[in-house]
């Protein structure tokens, strides 16, 4: 039967790759790397490029933003007839392949195939960020809310801990809700990266435009 792994290769600093991702990439047959423009190398990609040297990689336009589901189907009829029975293929994804990852899509649309899909996990960025602030992500009775691009008011008034992933688009609702329910928090770009930075002065949050972005808040003790 066919494999495909989704596999998580962290934030972006490669040490933070595990052992496990490693072996299952270098082992794989064929590896598969989401590229958002054709000739532009992907974040994952540059992530595990050393491990990378004699594979067979097989680059995958993947589609951005909203329903693709057609593509997905179409991404997954290529991957199947990439590989041949008793095959395996790793696709390469940042962070996490189950926390907001694009590889969800392709793994239902691959299981319709009849191929047999398996999960390596990766480091997310909201641990990393975690682990760069040394602030926790939840201690004893904490709740922690994970959101992607903006934030539910009637949960902030519950939870201590907030992670919101890509939140350019709703920048100033979301810091002025953090500011009214008591939050202190960061801005983080390029985390895990030699570039990484740490911004908690407002102004100079909403001047960034940097897209590997989030923001970590914490309830006021």
């Amino acid at each position: 039967m066919k494999t495909l792994y989704g596999v998580g290769v962290g934030p972006g600093d490669p040490e933070l790759v595990t052992l496990k991702a490693i072996r299952v990439i270098r082992e794989a047959d064929y590896i598969f790397v989401p590229r958002p423009k054709k000739e532009s190398e992907g974040m994952a990609e540059a992530i595990v490029a050393e491990h990378l040297a004699g594979k067979q990689v097989v680059y995958l336009h993947l589609p951005m933003g909203a329903d693709n589901s057609e593509r997905y189907r179409e991404i997954a009829s290529e991957i199947d007839a990439t590989l041949r029975d008793d095959e395996n293929g790793a696709f390469i994804t940042i962070g996490d392949p189950m926390v907001y990852s694009t590889f969800a899509y392709l793994m239902f649309a691959a299981q319709t195939l009849g191929i047999r899909t398996r999960i390596v996990p990766g480091i997310p960025s909201f641990v990393a960020a975690s682990a760069a602030l040394g602030e926790p992500l939840a201690i004893r009775d904490d709740s922690f809310y994970l959101a992607d691009g903006s934030v539910d008011e009637e949960i902030l008034r519950r939870v201590q801990t907030v992670c919101v992933l890509k939140p350019r688009k709703e920048l100033a609702h979301t810091l002025d809700k953090f500011e009214q329910y008591g939050f202190d928090y960061a801005y983080l770009k390029r985390c895990s990266l030699p570039e990484e930075e740490i911004i908690r002065d407002r102004d100079r949050i909403a001047q960034d435009r940097d897209y590997m972005t989030l923001l970590f808040a914490r309830k006021k003790e």
